[in-house]
């Protein structure tokens, strides 16, 4: 089943972050079909670069963070610290259009609607996280 993200977007504010998601769209992994475009979507990933995302503070992608793996932004498991990411392109008023793959001990969610970034070091290293709404996919409630 292809994942996908998509976006069609009437604005520019808030910040949007994800957090181990898959990525892909139309029937080829990681593309809009012609009705995606004429509608109006954004693809926000291409399923081989990280081209459009920024760590959630700005920053350049964290790669010590991330990767891709079969198309899909994969969260790297680590003991040192870990960042949120998020777009470059800022969106107000926007319908979000995803699917995900997620291990049965999972956790994960898709913030948007930022409105505010924590950045701090404790005994894990560096760690930057985004406050806002969050669609949890997994782990504690």
């Amino acid at each position: 089943m292809p994942r996908r993200q998509i976006l069609g977007a009437a604005g520019a504010a808030a910040a949007l972050c994800a957090l181990s998601i898959g990525i892909a769209g139309g029937s080829e992994p990681n593309q809009l079909t012609a009705q995606d475009r004429a509608a109006g979507w954004r693809l926000l990933f291409d399923g081989k670069s990280t081209d459009g995302w920024l760590e959630i503070t700005g920053k350049p992608f964290p790669t010590n963070c991330w990767t891709i793996e079969n198309a899909c932004l994969k969260a790297i498991p680590r003991k040192d610290g870990f960042q949120d990411i998020r777009t470059v392109g800022m969106f107000r008023e926007f319908e979000l259009e995803f699917d995900w793959m997620l291990k049965a001990d999972g956790n994960s969610g898709v913030k948007y609607l930022v409105q505010k970034v924590d950045e701090w070091v404790n005994k894990d290293g560096r760690q930057a996280r985004a406050r806002g709404l969050e669609y949890r996919l997994g782990g504690p409630s």
